[in-house]
């Protein structure tokens, strides 16, 4: 079961990392937008940490990466289909 942790930043900002056990370990990931982090909390508890990081990856643009929408809506229809 994956659990939230709102945290702070040395420069005051906050952000909320989801904590989940992963391949034995307990690990986590960190999200600006606090509404992200609850959907990706959402789809670790309903299908697992392996596949909710394989929907995050592939619906999220990687950082320097240049994606058009039509191909984010493709991947994500793709996803849910």
């Amino acid at each position: 079961m994956a659990s939230l942790r709102v945290r702070q930043r040395k420069d005051g900002t906050a952000y909320t990392s989801v904590l989940y056990v992963h391949d034995g370990r307990q690990t986590s990931s960190s999200f600006n937008d606090h509404a992200e982090a609850l959907r990706f909390q959402d789809v670790c508890n309903r299908l697992g940490p392996a596949e909710a990081l394989k929907v995050w990856k592939a619906t999220t643009p990687q950082r320097g990466a240049r994606t058009c929408v039509a191909t984010l809506l493709a991947m994500r229809f793709s996803l849910l289909s």
